[in-house]
């Protein structure tokens, strides 16, 4: 599996933190040529390929001071799905899962190199049944620890038309306060799982996120329930609500994948562009797969 990654900086005065104002931010994105979806039992490749990134990235000495390593959308997959259970469920699951524990050195590696770095990788899990889907989620690892598992909130158009199992949002899902995390220089960044960057720009008004994409949901003991305009309408309120009260820094978008470089305008226009603009300029960065080539230099496929 071949693979390439690329450093950039969002800009050195983001709007949000006046106490970190003037540090820049330092974020590597990683491209992964291949596919997002595979077999868990595949998941340890992926393991030994993250090690073997780290590796040369460590070994870029001129890159210092990094804050942030971000992953494309699904990079790692568990066996079992996690849809109902609670934000603090899921983190301390994932705390003692097979994942967490086997990048709790290779965040400890890097951590070495580049002291205070977070390690940011999307995590996919399995169907719940025939009729409902898994989960897509983001995971924040900083000294060997899981500091953060957020799951994403809105579903695109093809989560939900029937086509697969039905992704199901949960009610906490949106306003989750592991969604936002820390980074070493103190600035805020926002963590979203794919079309979660849609949904950021439903912040600009609500028509610039399709609401019906939201059929089913979670109800507090876990059951998937069909989505009423009540319930749509009280995610989309927490979330502008949550948004409103902790304005990120910046945001780091954990998407699944692209056919090929030059297949991702649109995500780049209206997803990524898109959700910048809501956040007042703020920085929204994002790692996605490339199922048939990789971007050939750095001004190709920034994301």
């Amino acid at each position: 599996m071949s693979l390439d990654h690329e450093g950039c900086s969002t800009p050195d005065a983001l709007p949000n933190s006046e106490e970190s104002k003037g540090q820049a931010t330092r974020v590597v994105t990683i491209c992964v040529k291949g596919k997002h979806f595979y077999p868990a039992s595949q998941a340890k490749d992926r393991l030994a390929l993250l090690q073997r990134l780290m590796e040369a990235l460590a070994q870029r000495t001129s890159w210092r001071d990094i804050d942030v390593i971000l992953l494309p959308g699904g990079f790692l997959r568990r066996k079992k799905p996690l849809c109902g259970q609670s934000p603090e469920e899921r983190l301390a699951i994932i705390r003692k899962s097979k994942i967490g524990k086997s990048l709790k050195p290779i965040s400890r590696f890097i951590q070495k190199v580049h002291p205070g770095v977070t390690l940011v990788c999307g995590i996919d899990t399995p169907y719940r049944t025939k009729r409902i889907g898994g989960d897509q989620l983001v995971a924040a690892w900083r000294d060997g620890e899981v500091t953060a598992v957020a799951r994403k909130a809105f579903p695109a158009p093809g989560d939900t038309d029937g086509t697969i199992p039905v992704y199901a949002v949960g009610p906490d899902d949106v306003d989750d306060p592991q969604r936002l995390i820390t980074l070493r220089n103190g600035k805020r960044a926002l963590l979203l799982g794919c079309y979660d960057a849609f949904g950021v720009r439903a912040v600009e008004g609500l028509r610039y996120y399709r609401r019906s994409n939201i059929r089913l949901v979670f109800d507090d003991k876990g059951r998937a329930l069909p989505a009423k305009c009540p319930t749509r309408d009280e995610h989309m309120r927490r979330w502008l609500e949550f948004i409103k009260l902790h304005p990120p820094d910046l945001a780091l978008a954990a998407i699944h994948s692209f056919k090929k470089p030059g297949r991702d305008c649109y995500w780049q226009r209206h997803g990524i562009a898109g959700a910048s603009s809501a956040l007042n300029g703020a920085a929204v960065l994002g790692a996605a797969h490339f199922s048939q080539a990789l971007p050939e230099h750095i001004n190709a496929s920034p994301l």
